[in-house]
């Protein structure tokens, strides 16, 4: 069972960047000089800058590049995680084998759904939230 988070990272980056109208072959380019590290503005902007410039205004993903704004991206990462729990703790698992080809197809669903930008519906209504 794998939790690919980088799958959420990248698809943030990239519309971030979009949103920042970087160039798509240049997302990583546009970076803020730091005393620590040079930090990519599709990660840390919400409002694009002159490369190279040393503060941004911040955006709802990362305040400073390595960790994430828990009201952004934690629901996700914790729905994806539930949800590979009870994939692994299903009926279909329990005896005294363990259906792994199930298994593996189960959590690949919860990682597609839930470790992408993909919206998420819950209940009978059809309501969506992000």
């Amino acid at each position: 069972m794998l939790l690919p988070v980088h799958h959420l990272t990248d698809a943030l980056i990239h519309v971030n960047g979009q949103h920042l109208d970087i160039p798509e072959n240049e997302t990583m380019a546009y970076r803020l000089k730091t005393n620590l590290w040079d930090q990519p503005q599709a990660v840390v902007c919400g409002k694009l800058e002159p490369k190279d410039s040393y503060t941004c205004q911040p955006n709802r993903i990362s305040i400073d590049g390595i960790h994430w704004c828990p009201n952004a991206v934690a629901g996700r990462i914790n729905a994806g995680m539930a949800c590979n729990l009870n994939c692994f703790f299903h009926d279909k698992n329990v005896g005294e084998m363990l259906n792994v080809k199930w298994l593996e197809q189960c959590s690949q669903e919860c990682n597609e759904q839930y470790f992408s930008l993909k919206p998420v519906t819950f209940g009978t209504h059809g309501r969506s939230a992000l």
